[in-house]
């Protein structure tokens, strides 16, 4: 591990990511780091390269966002299993099409069902808290974790909250960072590369 490389933009290693992609063999893509950090922007921006890249719609890379299968706000544990078991050890055995159990934050229960068809690119993107931490990690090939302080990635939350409507993440802040402490406790991060998390 090394520090965080400060590139706003792609990550040093994409190109080789990208290089590594055929149709014949699922590659999966982890974009993880702390809440705040940036994973979403991040992951967008990868997909939308890729596709470039490879010559294809942005609906043939696949992505998964690892928050809708979090039960709730005690839930961020058990994110990293079911990663594992209703999405990438179904694609690894050859399905065709995978589902999961989504989170309806506000009804509190898991009210609709998450689909994927094995993305024809051949790529995979998962994002969000714990999406390369095991047992999810034993079938990521390859992972960028975003690292920025904690006063930014607060900062970015708030912004975000003053775009959409949802539950002030005054309430729920102080939990959800505890439940990464624990989770990154019994997790270390492993990453291939290390990107300045909070981009623009």
């Amino acid at each position: 591990m090394t520090a965080p490389a400060r590139s706003p933009r792609l990550p040093a290693s994409w190109e080789e990511v990208c290089g590594r992609v055929t149709p014949e063999r699922l590659l999966v893509v982890a974009v993880d780091g702390r809440s705040g950090a940036g994973k979403t922007t991040c992951a967008d921006r990868l997909r939308t390269d890729a596709a470039a890249r490879l010559g294809c719609p942005a609906e043939a890379v696949g992505l998964v966002a690892v928050e809708d299968m979090y039960a709730g706000w005690d839930g961020l544990a058990a994110g990293p299993a079911l990663l594992e078991r209703c999405v990438l050890a179904p694609l690894a055995g050859g399905a065709g099409v995978v589902s999961w159990p989504c989170w309806d934050w506000e009804a509190g229960a898991y009210r609709r069902t998450g689909r994927l068809e094995r993305p024809s690119s051949g790529l995979l993107l998962v994002e969000g808290v714990g999406c390369s931490a095991p047992p999810a990690r034993a079938l990521v090939d390859h992972t960028f974790w975003l690292e920025a302080p904690e006063p930014a990635r607060r900062a970015a939350v708030r912004r975000r909250e003053e775009r959409a409507e949802g539950e002030p993440s005054d309430r729920w802040w102080p939990g959800w960072a505890a439940a990464e402490e624990r989770l990154l406790a019994q997790h270390p991060p492993v990453w291939d590369e290390c990107l300045e998390g909070v981009l623009p």
